[in-house]
């Protein structure tokens, strides 16, 4: 039966709901500024009608309405998007990796410039060419020497830096792993809170942000798949592995020395864990790995230049010095090399190539005559010299196989490659920029919080909230009159 109080009722389900609906917007406008914030709505709904269907008629005209309720405080976000732009952000954070690490190799080569390689190549022809001309002169034997000191310095510097690199890369690698560590652990426990939230009845609107951003992150670093399960908990793999499992957080570990350290999933000596993309799986692509075999057994990008480099500085050295074998200096002696080719335990010459102590104590050694017949007046070795470093092709004939180029074809080629690289990592970066961004555009046009709209359906509210008011303090009218203004003729 409809109860006397019944419009008092009704009045302050009204106050209760549009009040709810102004804290809501006004949660909104607090976090405005919040990237990771989403929307929300108070989902206003009427209560149930009095009197309810049944067979038993209340004996009231039709059925009356009762109020309104907040049914639920809903979250503003499509699911789609957030998948979009998890694949896309791992993608972005790929090719972002990839092109501020072709932009410090271009700056480790600094080529097309008076200090790089390809110039000191040059000038050390120059010298030979000068040489052949002035043989007897020391000062231009003298230069020789030193131009020739300046290429392997110049080669040198090229190679510790690209060492270096791969070093702060690997460096780099260790703080992403642990912070991807720090997320998974961080999500476990947040899947946790939204479970509880969840079985209570409840939206965890703001854990799911927080859950979302976590997710978001964890795609940049590396290509997780996410799977949305019951209770609004998630979990997280990784090449096919959970990473996160509900409530479960599993960690990763860096095993090895040095800058080819991999990473395992802790207590496990499986196969090393397959990133897939990310900025994790850019990095290891970039850093590469360097086998116990030397420049014989490498991977990645920077191993690969360091061993194209190397095999470049070898196949000068060997050659030059077998030219240089056949030539006679000033005190009539043949026989000796020019560059000092000795492989460290790495395996590697272009880190320590150098000039002989000979030749460097002694610049008379250098071997610019063909025969000790004519010294001093001979400087046609020389010429012979200049051409290793400008005419002659390696191919199989020599003792390293340059695939039938010269040494400048063979560099120049070899910086070409590397631009050729760093202006696709660069095209695809920005590329991937402008989908992430587009993306983002379109989910901050559905979930972002527009303080426009917030103010005006605070003003709306509030208006609701004021005719609420209105209606309550009429219905203590009526019953005012109820009570204490009727029954009292004849008193």
């Amino acid at each position: 039966m409809r109860s006397t109080f019944f419009g008092i009722e009704l009045a302050r389900r009204a106050l209760f709901a549009q009040q709810r609906a102004m804290d809501v917007a006004s949660h909104n406008i607090a976090n405005a500024n919040d990237p990771a914030y989403s929307r929300q709505r108070a989902e206003m709904v009427a209560t149930a009608p009095y009197a309810p269907p049944g067979t038993a008629p209340a004996g009231v005209a039709g059925q009356v309405g009762t109020g309104v309720w907040v049914q639920a405080i809903e979250r503003v976000r499509d699911a789609y998007l957030d998948g979009r732009i998890r694949s896309q952000g791992q993608l972005t954070s790929y090719w972002r990796v990839q092109r501020d690490t072709f932009e410090q190799i271009e700056r480790i080569f600094n080529e097309p410039t008076d200090q790089g390689i390809r110039v000191a190549l040059d000038q050390l022809w120059q010298a030979l060419q000068d040489l052949s001309v002035t043989p007897d002169s020391m000062a231009v034997r003298e230069v020789v020497v030193q131009r020739g000191k300046l290429l392997t310095e110049a080669v040198g510097t090229v190679f510790r830096q690209l060492e270096a690199l791969r070093l702060d890369l690997d460096a780099s690698l260790g703080l992403k792993v642990e912070r991807l560590n720090t997320l998974a652990a961080d999500l476990a426990r947040l899947n946790r809170q939204i479970a509880q939230v969840v079985a209570s009845g409840q939206r965890p609107n703001d854990l799911l942000d927080r859950r979302d951003a976590i997710l978001e992150e964890m795609a940049g670093l590396a290509a997780v798949q996410v799977t949305v399960r019951s209770g609004e908990q998630v979990a997280v793999s990784i090449g096919g592995l959970a990473l996160v499992d509900g409530e479960i957080a599993h960690r990763l570990v860096m095993e090895g020395q040095g800058a080819d350290r991999v990473v395992r999933w802790e207590g496990a000596s499986g196969p090393v864990v397959a990133f897939g993309g990310g900025e994790i799986g850019a990095i290891l692509e970039m850093r590469g790995t360097i086998g116990s075999q030397g420049p014989a057994s490498v991977s990645g990008a920077i191993p690969g230049l360091m061993r194209a480099l190397d095999e470049w500085t070898r196949a000068l050295a060997q050659e030059f010095n077998r030219v240089h074998r056949a030539g006679y200096g000033l005190d009539g002696q043949n026989g000796r090399g020019f560059f000092r080719v000795d492989a460290d335990q790495d395996g590697w010459v272009a880190d320590d190539l150098t000039i002989w102590p000979g030749i460097m104590a002694d610049p008379g050694r250098v071997a610019a005559a063909k025969s000790d017949t004519s010294i001093p007046g001979d400087g046609s070795h020389a010429l012979a010299l200049a051409d290793v470093l400008k005419t002659v092709r390696f191919d199989s004939t020599k003792q390293v196989d340059l695939g039938g180029v010269t040494l400048p074809d063979y560099f120049a080629s070899l910086v070409g490659r590397i631009g050729v690289q760093a202006q696709q990592a660069q095209r695809m970066a920005d590329n991937q920029q402008l989908v992430l961004d587009h993306l983002e555009g379109l989910r901050q046009s559905i979930s972002g919080v527009s303080l426009d709209e917030e103010m005006a359906d605070l003003i709306r509210f509030e208006h609701a909230y004021g005719a609420a008011a209105r209606a309550m303090t009429a219905m203590d009218e009526v019953l005012d009159t109820l009570i204490n203004r009727t029954g009292l003729v004849g008193r």
